[in-house]
């Protein structure tokens, strides 16, 4: 079901995608601030932190092999659909819930910059969020492998049987059924 069942690295993992979303949500913060004027302070505010848990929950999602959500049809599933899959389904959550905001949103971009076709829908919300989960998952994914094999604690290293055989102790026994 885990993908890293060691909890350092869960921890490691949710921690990283929260840097990346606190960065991502300052910036979309100060993106708004600059080039959507009028729009309400806690409407920007409530994008910053969304981001924020947006990639945290990635991240907590990006240790599962099999998502929670599929447990019965039990396939695994790689780390780009899941951050995906993740920041998708929250994104689209809040678009519902702010379904009325993100249309001023949308009005005021369209007026600046022309907007049209796909991205005159708040629903355009919902692939921005794909593409969130899919750079967070991928940021912890690849710190995460990078300081696993820097540790390497956990890097597997095949060794022949005389090389067993020459560390053996009474404590550690090599099997000798071969």
């Amino acid at each position: 079901m885990f993908l890293n069942p060691n909890q350092e690295s869960v921890y490691r993992q949710v921690i990283i995608s929260k840097i990346v979303g606190v960065a991502i949500g300052v910036g979309c913060f100060l993106w708004l601030d600059e080039f959507v004027p009028g729009l309400e302070e806690h409407f920007k505010w409530a994008v910053a932190v969304h981001y924020t848990m947006l990639c945290a929950i990635v991240g907590a999602f990006s240790c599962f092999v099999n998502l929670p959500y599929f447990g019965l049809i039990n396939i695994p599933f790689p780390w780009w659909f899941r951050g995906s899959l993740m920041g998708a389904a929250m994104n689209f959550s809040i678009t519902l819930f702010a379904f009325q905001e993100f249309k001023t949103l949308i009005a005021v971009i369209a007026r600046q910059w022309s907007v049209f076709g796909w991205m005159s829908s708040p629903y355009w919300f919902v692939a921005e969020g794909a593409c969130v989960g899919l750079f967070s998952a991928g940021v912890a994914t690849f710190v995460d492998s990078v300081m696993l094999s820097s540790n390497g604690s956990r890097r597997a290293k095949t060794v022949s049987y005389t090389h067993l055989r020459a560390h053996e102790t009474c404590a550690d026994l090599v099997c000798r059924l071969l």
